[in-house]
């Protein structure tokens, strides 16, 4: 019973994440879902959410959570909340372990595009 739950499992992801030889649409994916990342720790953390505030450091943030070896930004991001509330300080260190999981995910899927393609030059 538990392979089965375990193959259906691998073969539910891999028909939803599987972008064949297209590189560009697991890209867009990870910098979409990052920008929505981003808002999403900032709110949780207390710093609200202000577009007119974006600035090179809020810009620096965004690219350095696409590193997926990146886990000292949290502590970083923590240290800088004037005002966190226990409960959203907890999902926000969640959301951001979760977030390394999915980047290492679609980084995977654009590897494996790019190695599609490679194969047909």
């Amino acid at each position: 019973m538990v392979s089965s739950i375990g193959d259906n499992v691998n073969l539910w992801f891999g028909s939803i994440s599987n972008h064949g030889q297209n590189w560009l649409k697991p890209l867009l994916w990870l910098l979409g879902l990052n920008f929505i990342i981003v808002i999403s720790i900032f709110c949780l953390l207390g710093f609200g959410f202000q577009p007119q505030a974006f600035d090179a450091e809020s810009l620096r943030i965004y690219f350095e959570l696409l590193n997926p070896a990146n886990f000292f930004l949290i502590r970083e991001l923590r240290g800088l909340s004037d005002n966190p509330s226990i409960c959203g300080e907890t999902f926000a260190v969640f959301l951001f372990y979760i977030w390394k999981i999915i980047i290492g995910l679609l980084l995977y899927q654009i590897v494996i595009a790019f190695r599609k393609y490679s194969r047909k030059i």
